[in-house]
């Protein structure tokens, strides 16, 4: 749980904590593997192009909707996440106010039930873009990073993640400075 508010460098640092016989051991090697992964999503990167199943079935890439001239939260999220689900309210909020404007939700979905993911979505007027992950090896939560629901991204419209996990009055808040 640490580890989300702490940079790539910070993990770097407290890896050289331990001895190098304790790096050597698996869960550090691990551990080292996944602070590579974690860099390559962190504030001030490009945005991760990945392609995934849209809510009809058919393919959709990051890339066609990053970097395109929109703001884009790139959220992770699942129909049983409780945190999750609270969130959708500031989302639903983000969205009316600003999808006009020039800013789109990519919600990228960890469910196993399509069925019930799909469900979700229509009852719960979620009129953004919907993915979902096959979390297999190579994955959209692998690519990002992920240790926990929910995680989100910030996108500029010329595909630079400007923030990463901002939540509630707090997207609210950094959205109406994106687009004063």
């Amino acid at each position: 749980q640490e580890s989300r508010t702490m940079t790539a460098e910070d993990m770097r640092v407290r890896l050289k904590q331990f001895s190098s016989k304790m790096r050597n051991t698996t869960p550090l090697r691990e551990f080292e593997r996944y602070i590579e992964v974690y860099a390559r999503s962190e504030v001030g990167q490009p945005f991760i192009d990945v392609e995934l199943q849209n809510i009809t079935g058919d393919k959709t890439s990051l890339s066609e909707l990053c970097g395109k001239g929109k703001w884009v939260l790139l959220d992770f999220w699942a129909t049983w996440c409780e945190p999750c689900l609270m969130e959708l309210p500031y989302q639903q909020e983000a969205y009316s106010r600003y999808a006009l404007r020039g800013f789109e939700i990519c919600a990228v979905s960890l469910d196993r039930d399509i069925d019930r993911w799909r469900s979700f979505v229509a009852q719960n007027n979620m009129l953004w873009t919907h993915l979902i992950d096959s979390q297999e090896q190579g994955s959209a939560a692998e690519t990002y990073a992920l240790t926990a629901l929910p995680t989100n991204f910030l996108i500029s419209p010329d595909g630079v993640i400007v923030a990463r996990n901002i939540y509630g009055e707090d997207l609210l808040h950094e959205l109406s400075h994106c687009f004063e």
